[in-house]
């Protein structure tokens, strides 16, 4: 009787693996991109949330002045502030990392 010594894969084998591996990176990379690209949108709404409750918070309790705009993480925040009796209004605007644009509102009274 002889006998084979079976050493690697065949031509199939690997063709057939290279094929699947192909085929899962052609459909995952798209969604991996798409996280990452959510993520950011995400982080620039956290941060516009956080300057208007600091802002705010300086204004009522210090009479901080409002600034016109903050530039963090690559990205440009503009704000646009307004008063009426002792109530402050500012919002936020800023274009995303996904080209759209972003608002974020908030208010408090003095």
């Amino acid at each position: 009787m002889l006998l084979k010594n079976k050493l690697g894969f065949t031509l199939s084998e690997a063709l057939v693996s290279l094929l699947i591996l192909t085929i899962s990176i052609r459909y995952l990379v798209p969604v991996f991109i798409t996280a990452e690209l959510e993520q950011k949108i995400l982080q620039e709404h956290k941060t516009a949330l956080q300057i208007i409750h600091n802002t705010l918070i300086d204004w009522a309790l210090i009479n901080t002045p409002v600034p016109r705009e903050i530039s963090q993480f690559n990205t440009m925040f503009y704000l646009h502030f307004s008063t009426q009796d002792n109530l402050g209004q500012l919002c936020v605007t800023w274009s995303e990392t996904s080209k759209r644009t972003g608002k974020e509102c908030g208010e408090i009274k003095k």
